[in-house]
């Protein structure tokens, strides 16, 4: 149990300050100032949308990629790449329940971000 309590403690310093209610306590932009010395290697973006919008068991997760040594780049995919080359199938069950999850209305403020986002853009966050 004393290594789980190791990866999450080196986590929490990657995440948003929260209320014991999980309320932020501090906005995308306080966070970002707060984190980018940190992890001066990931983007801006994804620091705002994995790390702030995400908990600490999402994280967690992903934790043993060691995010201080990850690198980026940006790359544009048109549709076609996307349909028929990517290996993402349309009948995939996780992207029919995320459909299903929108048509129904379930929507939460971190989803809601992510749909508005795309339809004003037309691209992912």
């Amino acid at each position: 149990m004393e290594i789980m309590d190791n990866i999450y403690e080196v986590d929490k310093k990657y995440l948003p300050q929260r209320s014991k209610s999980d309320e932020y306590l501090e906005n995308a932009n306080e966070y970002y100032g707060r984190v980018k010395t940190l992890l001066p290697n990931i983007p801006e973006e994804v620091l705002k949308q994995f790390f702030y919008k995400h908990s600490i068991l999402d994280i967690s997760d992903y934790a043993w990629l060691d995010y201080r040594t990850l690198k980026f780049f940006k790359e544009r995919w048109n549709s076609s790449f996307i349909i028929n080359e990517s290996g993402i199938k349309n009948n995939d069950k996780v992207i029919i329940n995320k459909e299903n999850h929108f048509e129904l209305g379930y929507l939460y403020p971190r989803t809601e971000s992510i749909r508005d986002y795309l339809l004003k853009y037309h691209t992912w966050p």
